[in-house]
C-alpha cells in the first residue's frame, strides 16, 4: 500500500497542512529505485507521476490510514537543479 494523505487540507497555512507518505516494503523500494532513475536525467525533463487507480496507474492506494486525512490522487516529483 502507498498512500498521499494530506492532513487538514482545508488549513492553508504552512504550519496546519501536513502531508503523509504511507508505503509498503515494495511501495519503498519502487519509489527508492524511482528516484535513483531519476539521478541522470535533466532538471524537470522526467517526472515520476504517481496516480491512485480513480486517476490513472494505480501506484498509490485510495485505502485512508488517518480517518480524517485527505486523499492525494497524483504526486508529481520533479528533480530541480540547484
Amino acid at each position: 500500500m502507498f498512500s498521499v494523505e494530506i492532513r487538514n487540507p482545508e488549513e492553508v497555512s504552512e504550519e496546519g497542512q501536513t502531508v503523509h507518505l504511507f508505503l509498503g516494503t515494495e511501495d519503498l523500494q519502487m519509489l527508492i529505485a524511482s528516484l535513483e532513475a531519476m539521478r541522470g536525467d535533466l532538471p524537470r525533463s522526467n517526472p515520476l507521476t504517481l496516480f491512485s487507480e480513480e486517476w490513472g496507474n494505480g501506484a498509490m492506494s485510495t485505502e485512508k490510514v488517518i480517518e480524517d486525512a485527505q486523499i492525494a490522487l497524483c504526486l508529481k516529483i520533479t528533480k530541480l537543479e540547484r
